[in-house]
């Protein structure tokens, strides 16, 4: 597929002129086309544009797996924002570490999250945020002033409106601000441009020769793995189904259903599903490609993974 320009919404918008009323994303019970993450990515990145949001203003999101977190990033991509994926599991001090060393000027966030009250940390620490000037809650129980991200993405139609204006977008500005996983110290932001994005993209697809199909993948958005596995699998126009959660059993019903020729798994997770007493009665037949990936995958699991039908690595 041959884009304009190496930028994301590039990407997106030419994916829409090719399988627009495609399913692309599958989550729970419920599925959006990519005219559908085109258009509420649009509509957003308008109404952040009215709101004084722009070209290299850093954007941090703080969201579980949701469609809502695929608008928020496409939306950056559109304005020349950088994203900035805070991970749902860093505690009170690493989420003000990240918030503040990155200089964001919004947040955008889940009021709760599990156990965790999102909303209640963000308060805590808003004071030492002297840049950030919106907060956009999805929830119903926001930070007092913040808006409702859900009607920035699904609010009446904006018809009528001032147009607002986007700078252009190249192919070596930064798309994502990704913060390391801090093992060895205080986590570091690694400036990610939109052309590495793009081209790591598209070569790794025609490599795994994907082609048609359905993707599958449990890792969160805000990891690498997470966003490359749907990006990969969207510029090859695959259509994606997300698990809210990684319970191995939900796992392997999904899989038993068959359709599913694409799994983006981690080490971790092939052990654990593999351990499940139901492993051996699922035909894993269907898939095409067993994508293992985030840390080091051993032989004796790599050899364990490639015994199950189809699950070429």
């Amino acid at each position: 597929m041959h884009y304009e320009t190496n930028t994301l919404d590039c990407v997106l918008k030419t994916i829409c002129t090719n399988y627009g009323d495609k399913k692309a994303i599958i989550f729970n019970e419920s599925s959006v086309t990519y005219n559908d993450v085109w258009n509420c990515s649009q509509r957003l990145a308008r109404n952040l544009r009215r709101l004084g949001v722009g070209k290299n203003d850093r954007i941090a999101v703080i969201l579980p797996n949701s469609f809502e977190y695929l608008y928020v990033y496409f939306a950056c991509f559109t304005i020349g924002a950088w994203a900035v994926p805070v991970s749902t599991r860093w505690e009170k001090d690493e989420i003000r570490n990240v918030l503040t060393d990155s200089d964001v000027t919004v947040v955008v966030y889940q009021d709760r999250i599990g156990i965790i009250d999102f909303a209640s940390i963000l308060g805590s620490i808003k004071a030492e945020l002297p840049l950030c000037e919106q907060y956009l809650s999805m929830g119903k129980s926001g930070l007092p002033g913040a808006l409702s991200l859900h009607e920035l993405i699904h609010g009446a139609n904006d018809g009528g409106r001032e147009e607002p204006l986007f700078e252009k977008v190249d192919p070596e500005d930064v798309a994502i601000l990704a913060y390391t996983s801090g093992t060895t110290g205080v986590p570091k932001g690694v400036m990610i441009p939109h052309r590495t994005l793009v081209l790591t993209s598209q070569h790794t697809g025609a490599l795994w020769e994907l082609g048609e199909g359905i993707g599958f993948s449990v890792a969160p958005l805000y990891a690498a793995q997470g966003f490359l596995a749907v990006l990969i699998d969207l510029v090859c126009g695959l259509t994606m189904k997300w698990n809210e959660n990684f319970n191995p059993n939900d796992i392997l019903q999904e899989l038993a259903k068959g359709g599913i020729t694409v799994f983006h798994t981690q080490p971790t997770m092939w052990t654990l599903l593999l351990n499940q007493p139901g492993a051996d009665f699922v035909d894993f037949s269907c898939l095409k490609k067993a994508i293992v990936s985030g840390s080091l995958c051993s032989y004796e699991l790599a050899k364990k993974i490639e015994s199950k039908p189809g699950a070429c690595c």
